[in-house]
């Protein structure tokens, strides 16, 4: 395995997900590594493609009750959105054989640790404690001591580590080669331990909108039209974009997982296969989104767009707009979306600055490279 082993939480079932595990590929790919992607999932993926993946249990008979009927309803589309992202990862990553379920599975498999030339973690959410059951494999810990281990745009979520590991796991980190976080604030908590960090872009944006146009499908509906990428729930969302459809006198259309009673009157686009995500974001007229990944591939696409930022991690959002000077683009309120679209329908030229994060993230993968002699094919 004389190539770049890549860990990442590529199995999340979301287009962010997928979307930046393929782009680490191509990145790591273009710079003259050989990434090939441990296929390391938790036992808690497993509820992935349930309903108890989407809806924590509550508490008492009726929420008992509530619980059951979430999950007779929801059973079918989360297995079908399950369905989307595995068959893109099986087909789109280059993933190794076996599928790890545990941390000390990493460790048992002695051949794994051994044959690689250099470990990268990164990006979506790998070092978010609150995510991850168990946190070592994302900290590359089952690396051998002298190995090249770097992470590639790695977001930690949340402003800090938890501070009963933090210690621990800022020790870690004094063992990489290379520190590349995704979040300003996350650039500025760790540099405070001493640790030479660098602030770059999340992997979709290294590559260029030439890119992804080559590899995103045409989307089954017609444009232009006003489309909706929503990750929480949001009434005002639903009424901002309602505002922007008549304003710009255009259709609404909204990319679910599954059928909710949220968006009426708008057309609702049952799970899309991932290239078509990104031909829909590419078409679209205006984007209203409460997702990273939604402004990330609006900005790259160049296509104009609102952001509302969640009620949790919308830091990711914060950091991403002011990097690109886009901080006007986030919105609160329906009449908010509405006047940013009446004002600005068109987004502003981002070439040069897109351009230039496009080069600094490269070079900084152009830096654990190997030699030419070294490059090779890896064998799964």
């Amino acid at each position: 395995m004389n190539g770049t082993l890549v860990v990442t939480r590529h199995y999340i079932r979301n287009y962010g997900s997928a979307l930046q595990a393929f782009a680490t590929q191509q990145l790591l790919q273009q710079s003259g590594n050989t990434p090939i992607f441990l296929d390391y999932r938790e036992v808690s993926a497993d509820l992935e493609d349930t309903p108890a993946g989407y809806s924590a249990p509550r508490p008492g008979p009726r929420g008992w009750a509530r619980g059951l009927a979430y999950h007779l309803y929801r059973q079918r589309d989360a297995r079908l959105r399950g369905e989307v992202f595995e068959k893109f990862i099986v087909h789109r990553l280059q993933l190794t054989t076996r599928t790890y379920r545990t941390y000390n599975d990493l460790v048992e498999d002695g051949v794994l640790a051994s044959q690689a030339l250099a470990y990268c973690v990164g990006s979506d959410q790998v070092w978010n404690a609150e995510y991850n059951v168990d946190n070592r494999a994302y900290f590359l810990n089952f690396s051998p001591p002298e190995s090249t281990r770097f992470s590639l745009s790695s977001s930690i979520g949340t402003r800090r580590f938890p501070s009963r590991i933090e210690s621990s796991l800022v020790e870690r980190l004094r063992t990489f080669s290379g520190i590349s976080v995704r979040e300003s604030d996350a650039a500025d908590y760790l540099t405070g331990f001493g640790l030479n960090v660098l602030h770059h872009v999340d992997p979709t944006l290294g590559l260029s909108a030439r890119d992804w146009r080559a590899f995103a499908a045409k989307p089954r509906v017609p444009g232009p039209y006003v489309l909706v990428y929503q990750l929480n729930a949001s009434r005002e969302m639903d009424l901002a974009a309602r505002a922007v459809g008549r304003e710009l006198g255009l259709p609404v259309h909204r990319i679910e997982y599954w059928k909710t009673f949220r968006g009426q009157g708008a057309r609702k686009i049952m799970r899309p296969s991932v290239e078509e995500f990104v031909g829909l974001i590419d078409d679209a007229a205006f984007v209203i989104t409460d997702s990273f990944h939604g402004c990330a591939f609006s900005a790259s696409l160049a296509r104009p767009f609102a952001a509302v930022l969640p009620p949790r991690y919308g830091s990711r959002i914060s950091s991403l707009l002011t990097l690109l000077g886009l901080q006007h683009r986030r919105v609160e309120s329906a009449q908010a979306a509405h006047d940013l679209v009446r004002s600005e329908p068109r987004l502003s030229v981002l070439d040069d600055v897109l351009e230039r994060e496009r080069v600094a993230l490269r070079e900084y993968v152009g830096r654990f490279s190997p030699p030419a002699e070294r490059r090779v094919t890896i064998a799964r």
